[in-house]
């Protein structure tokens, strides 16, 4: 499958670099496809849930919802968008003012967060403002679907990104590095799942791919292609017993012990759900996994054994 560039900070240029170019790249209403992961919060156990994979588009179908015209918003699980099969789940609209809102359905904790947000005014199930793209460099912005109530976005600083043929602005913010928005995509977190201040229990959320008109326009390349397998084809297991991990907390090295399971392959993530690493074991019984380069704090690590169950466990690195 061909690859599509990771939007990375290598790529960017200052705004001001393209402005005699530049021209604003409106919220796509139609032909779009947002493919993207979804990961739950850590169980009472401290271990991840499997991860949610799912495809957002918008087909240009109208719809109203209370005297305003939104695009509607679908939620689908096949590689090809098929109404038939998708779910409705709201509405979605940018104002002339480049902001883009949405109105319909919470999918998940957090997603969107419909939190009622002190003297908003706003009850749970109104409209919700998802981006502004007309902010500037140091403007605040309260983003009502943030995990905490009390999170103000600052815009640190605004560069311009060619992506397929046109120049976009992509947003950054202070504090929360993570998180960046791309005009004409939506945010680097999924597009409902906008929020800045990740708690420290594993929650967190990828956009994997977007497509528009069937062009890859964006493509995260720490997953192997844009429509990854649904839940239910892996089955999750909580077997910690059974992988055994020494030393643990480590400091250099911890040595996986896998038995009999056949494992194929190991991811690692920290607690914010980002990948630090991804290891071919082949079926090794044991695997020496070097921390050298990890920074002090608990891992999640996810095993999948040659018959598709999947083994979740933690360390700690000192």
């Amino acid at each position: 499958m061909k690859r599509a560039a990771l939007i990375t900070l290598m790529f960017l240029m200052p705004f001001n670099a393209f402005s005699q170019t530049y021209e604003y790249v409106p919220f796509p209403d139609s032909g779009a496809i947002w493919s993207e992961v979804y990961q739950p919060s850590l169980d009472m156990y401290g271990n991840f849930p499997p991860p949610i994979f799912e495809r957002f588009t918008v087909n240009g179908e109208d719809t109203l919802i209370n005297e305003i015209e939104y695009k509607k918003l679908y939620l689908f699980s096949d590689s090809v968008f098929d109404k038939s099969k998708a779910t409705y789940i709201g509405g979605i609209r940018e104002d002339e003012n480049k902001r883009v809102y949405f109105k319909g359905n919470s999918l998940h904790f957090l997603k969107p967060s419909f939190l009622i947000i002190e003297n908003n005014g706003g009850n749970v199930g109104d409209e919700m403002l998802l981006y502004d793209f007309n902010v500037n460099i140091d403007d605040t912005i309260r983003i009502e679907n943030l995990s905490l109530f009390d999170e103000i976005l600052t815009v640190s600083s605004i560069d311009t990104i060619l992506i397929g043929g046109s120049y976009r602005k992509i947003f950054s913010f202070t504090r929360i590095y993570w998180l960046k928005w791309i005009e004409g995509i939506g945010s680097v977190k999924g597009l409902l799942f906008t929020s800045g201040s990740l708690p420290m229990n594993g929650l967190n959320g990828d956009l994997i791919c977007f497509k528009q008109n069937n062009e890859t326009l964006y493509f995260n390349i720490n997953y192997s292609e844009c429509f990854p397998i649904l839940n239910g084809i892996e089955t999750e297991i909580n077997d910690l017993s059974d992988i055994i991990l020494y030393p643990n907390p480590s400091q250099d090295h911890i040595r996986i012990g896998f038995g009999e399971h056949r494992i194929k392959s190991l991811l690692v993530t920290d607690c914010n759900g980002r990948l630090c690493g991804n290891y071919d074991i082949q079926f090794q019984t044991e695997f020496i996994l070097s921390t050298e380069k990890y920074q002090p704090g608990i891992y999640f690590y996810k095993a999948t054994s040659m018959n598709g169950m999947v083994h979740t466990g933690k360390f700690v690195v000192q």
